[in-house]
């Protein structure tokens, strides 16, 4: 006979259970028999259940056993559906063994009281729920351990008990996973507040600089005293950038984790200034996020902000530039029609800029394939420091004249608010001196989601990484500072070569053994390189210069011919003929190449650009091939 217990009651047996926000009505009035609900009744909010065993189907040779189905019809002592297996060992049917035990559930507002009446003379049905104790040990080890997957929490480990151990039923796996995902995700936005502000009295400091949960702008802005140490003694460009994909939640869909972040000379890289969990991505949530910014940063006054600020480089985001703006007239107080210099600030990536223009130029649709390198070469014209207005203006109609199908990914690019903060000759003042690109931002932003202990976090995980990830930057620098080295230099890595012991020799490497072609590997050079005289580090000719009244730009189809033959006469390949340098233009020509091993390159290409005829310099060169 079996024992009874909370999950089997057996016998003449009455048990009370609790109802609260961890264990529903439903899994309070469960046990672990097979029962049928043969009656029901309803007195206000109290509810009364009656339910019969339907026993058990068991193999008449061994203890396989199946748990009987709830029929169609539902009455007392009614048989179950007809087994759906047949023991796999005898190859026999199963047998029915019916049970004439009763139980009646009174559920009154938050308590259930069950009372058990009569014995079950049959073997223990497998369980489909796992009883309140078992929930609550799963519950804990879930929320101990987020990161464990279901098949670890199957697997177990030396100092984790097996899901298993803990209940029969978990060790469905499927069912696992299901229970595993409704412990991980009953949390509230509610709750995750909660969650952080316990954190942050846990850890003693402040760390929420700012947070809203409104629609408008719904943000959790992250900042310790480190890194608003960090922003306020930034010397160099800042970056900013936004993690997607990320951060996983079913209240908000577009929620992603922005940084910015800035150099540190201490331990020479990247560190984060701030950290803005944002649940949108408009103007008015970058805008909160900037202003945390701005508020850690030392600059009181706008000319301050002005005269001092490093700068700030981001992606094409017109929410993101708009909130940027947004933030400094707001922190500032400058006026809405007084107009401001954001490209001295504020500059757009390089790279985002390359990518596009590498998609377009792949587009056989939008540029011919005989055409692509010189759209590539084309629009990096455009980036140019030395491009003015006239000549920046020429190429934009050369552009739209030669690849008119990319007309409106040219116009895209010119648009006011985004042409004056990536293109130097369209912009008021001069951003040379920001960063070009965000490279080391989406490098720190792959670092930090690398880092995590799985792939998609919470709210409030995400809050406690970022926690974690800044401490450790924070101890870094605190250990560079006082000179103990936090990394090793790497040296370069040798590979070594797969040997494949199942694989038979079938390449020319491994059947024909050839000697290798050259000098033995490591042997030195005996005889000198030519050309080891030349200082090749301000040898040649430059591609622009002026000199005097002359002015020259993009001099290479002058400059190739010209250190050609200064070349091949240098170390005596080739001379030109007698009666070539005889005339006009082999004279200024000698003239040219004992110019140009006197390093006065201005002069030897004025001598040789301006007085040559165009016909002169043809005859020259032929006579040249000819020699050649």
């Amino acid at each position: 006979m079996h024992e009874s217990s909370d999950e089997y009651p057996n016998g003449y047996v009455t048990y009370t259970r609790r109802v609260s926000k961890s264990i529903k009505g439903t899994e309070a009035r469960s046990v672990g028999w097979a029962m049928v609900v043969y009656g029901h009744n309803k007195y206000g909010t109290r509810r009364v259940y009656n339910k019969s065993c339907l026993g058990v189907y068991q193999c008449p040779m061994c203890d396989r056993i199946e748990r009987p189905r709830v029929p169609a019809e539902k009455s007392k002592y009614v048989l179950p559906r007809p087994a759906e297996s047949v023991c796999h060992m005898h190859g026999s049917a199963l047998e029915h063994i019916p049970c004439l035990a009763t139980l009646n559930i009174i559920h009154d507002a938050d308590t259930v009281h069950l009372t058990h009446k009569g014995f079950h003379d049959h073997a223990m049905p497998h369980p489909v729920r796992a009883n309140i104790e078992s929930k609550k040990r799963l519950e804990t080890l879930v929320k101990t351990a987020r990161e464990v997957h279901p098949k670890q929490l199957l697997l177990g480990s030396m100092t984790r008990e097996t899901a298993s151990d803990i209940h029969p039923v978990y060790a469905n796996l499927d069912r696992l996973a299901y229970e595993r995902g409704k412990i991980l995700k009953g949390t509230s936005i509610g709750a995750t507040f909660s969650a952080m502000t316990a954190f942050e009295e846990q850890h003693g400091m402040v760390m929420i600089r700012s947070s809203s949960i409104g629609k408008q702008d719904g943000h959790i802005s992250f900042q310790t005293d480190f890194m608003k140490e960090q922003a306020a003694t930034a010397k160099t460009c800042m970056q900013s950038d936004s993690v997607h994909g990320f951060v996983h939640d079913d209240h908000f869909q577009d929620i992603n984790v922005t940084f910015t972040s800035v150099f540190c000379p201490i331990i020479q890289r990247t560190v984060p200034v701030i950290i803005s969990i944002m649940f949108g991505k408009t103007q008015s949530h970058y805008q909160a996020h900037f202003q945390v910014l701005l508020q850690s940063l030392p600059y009181k006054t706008w000319q301050e902000f002005t005269d001092q600020f490093p700068g700030m480089t981001c992606d094409f985001s017109d929410a993101e530039r708009a909130g940027f703006e947004l933030a400094l007239r707001a922190f500032h107080n400058v006026a809405e029609h007084e107009e401001i210099q954001l490209e001295n600030h504020y500059r757009f990536c390089e790279v985002h800029f390359k990518r596009s223009l590498t998609r377009v130029r792949r587009n056989g649709a939008i540029v011919p394939h005989a055409q692509e390198l010189e759209f590539y070469n084309t629009a990096l014209q455009l980036l140019d420091p030395q491009q003015t207005l006239d000549t920046f203006n020429d190429l934009i109609s050369q552009m739209r004249q030669d690849y008119p199908k990319a007309k409106r990914w040219i116009d895209w690019y010119l648009h006011p608010s985004r042409g004056r903060h990536i293109f130097p000759a369209l912009a008021s003042g001069d951003f040379s001196h920001l960063s070009k690109d965000t490279n080391a931002q989406e490098s720190l932003g792959g670092d930090f989601q690398r880092t995590a202990a799985k792939r998609k976090l919470s709210i409030t995980e995400t809050f406690q990484h970022s926690y974690l990830y800044v401490q450790l930057i924070a101890r870094d620098h605190g250990y560079a500072a006082r000179g103990v080295p936090i990394r090793y230099k790497r040296g370069k890595k040798k590979s070594r070569a797969f040997h494949n012991d199942g694989r038979a020799p079938d390449t020319t490497a491994t059947l024909l053994h050839r000697a290798r072609a050259g000098r033995p590997k490591g042997s030195r050079n005996k005889v000198p390189k030519l050309g080891s005289d030349v200082d090749w580090s301000t040898f040649g000719i430059p591609w622009s210069f002026s000199y005097n009244s002359f002015v020259a730009r993009n001099t290479c189809p002058l400059d190739t011919p010209l250190m050609s033959w200064y070349l091949l006469s240098r170390f005596s390949e080739a001379t030109l003929p007698a009666e070539v340098r005889k005339t006009e233009a082999g004279i200024v020509l000698s003239s040219a190449l004992v110019d140009i091993s006197s390093e006065r390159n201005p002069q030897s290409v004025e001598l040789y650009g301006a007085p040559i005829p165009r016909a002169s310099a043809r005859t020259c060169a032929l006579a040249y091939n000819d020699v050649v």
